[in-house]
Formats: structure tokens, C-alpha cells, sequence
């Protein structure tokens, strides 16, 4: 495990996970029924999130911090169009399917991840070129 103040992308996933529960408890008028919708809408970011953590290679941290910064701006987007620019009293069901709609773009994020943090490097050798006098 990496050590968490230099992980850039699981601050940043750690960071948007509060802001989004604050962000979801203030539209809610009952909050303890807004854990469960809450889970349901952030689960890609905390999987991400944690994700993050064992992430060695820094190929495989920006790839992880492209995914969490495409699942913010996915949620963002979607928070403003159910509350603000389209607000309609049963559109907060969506936040239900938020984040499985959010899983053909995050899963192929995570397995690619993965990959990356996984392969191995191989070892560069100086080339030497013989130079020919004719």
C-alpha cells in the first residue's frame, strides 16, 4: 500500500465522495433513507477510490485519477440536470441507477488500471552501435 498524502487520486476520490454525500444530504428531507441511495450513487468512485491505494505505477495512477475525474464530472452533470436545470419531484429515483449506468465506462477503467499497475517493466540496456569505417 502507497503512503495516502502523496496518492493523488484517492485524495481527490476521498475529497468528491464527502463533497458528493454532503452535496445528496442537503437535497434529502429524510437523510437516514438517503444512505442507502447514496451508496447506490457513489459506489464507482469509492471503488475507484480504493483502487487507487494499491496502485504502484504512476501509469496506473493517471489512468485512475482520469476515471474518478470522469465519474465527478458524470456525477455533477447528473446532480445539476435531477435538481436544478430539469427539477422534477420523482427524478432523485435516478441517483438509484447513477452509478450502474456509470459501470461500462469505469469497469474497462479499472480492469486497464490494474493491468498497467500489474506489468512488468522491462529493464532498458543502453544500445551500442558499432560504427563500420569502410
Amino acid at each position: 500500500m502507497k503512503k495516502v498524502s502523496g496518492n493523488i487520486p484517492f485524495l481527490i476520490g476521498l475529497g468528491a465522495s464527502v463533497v458528493f454525500v454532503i452535496l445528496l444530504l442537503v437535497q434529502s428531507t429524510e437523510p437516514a433513507g438517503t444512505v442507502g441511495i447514496i451508496l447506490l450513487a457513489i459506489f464507482p468512485l469509492l471503488i475507484s477510490t480504493l483502487i487507487s491505494l494499491f496502485l504502484s505505477k504512476k501509469s496506473a495512477r493517471v489512468l485512475s485519477t482520469v476515471g474518478i475525474v470522469a465519474f465527478i464530472l458524470w456525477f455533477l452533470f447528473y446532480y445539476m440536470m435531477i435538481f436544478y436545470w430539469e427539477p422534477d419531484p420523482q427524478a432523485a429515483i435516478g441517483l438509484l441507477y447513477l452509478g450502474i449506468v456509470s459501470l461500462p465506462v469505469m469497469i474497462p477503467i479499472w480492469i486497464i488500471t490494474l493491468v498497467l499497475n500489474r506489468r512488468k517493466t522491462l529493464p532498458t540496456e543502453p544500445v551500442h552501435f558499432e560504427s563500420k569505417d569502410s
